[in-house]
């Protein structure tokens, strides 16, 4: 891909993010519709190149309610405190 085309597409794929509301993770899909918008000179030498995508970042999961009450390994060596006794009143 000629630099002055890439510049294109990368300007167009930016704008399309842009309008979108600047969604994570849709990179690829801007670039295509961005890189569909330049006609190409369709010549095998300029044939694009795939490349490997990105990883997508995954947002961290939050624990369920369920894993929030299971005791630590450090909880579980600990025994319970003891109740105390209550002393019953004398009978006379």
């Amino acid at each position: 891909m000629s630099d002055d085309r890439e510049h294109k597409v990368r300007e167009r794929a930016y704008a399309l993010w842009e309008t979108e509301g600047r969604p994570s993770g849709r990179h690829e899909e801007h670039w295509h519709r961005a890189n569909s918008e330049f006609p190409e000179a369709s010549s095998p030498a300029q044939a694009p190149v795939p490349t490997a995508a990105k990883p997508k970042r995954r947002k961290p999961v939050a624990a369920s309610p369920a894993a929030a009450e299971a005791p630590s390994a450090v909880e579980a060596t600990t025994p319970a405190p003891r109740k105390r006794r209550t002393l019953k009143p004398k009978a006379n």
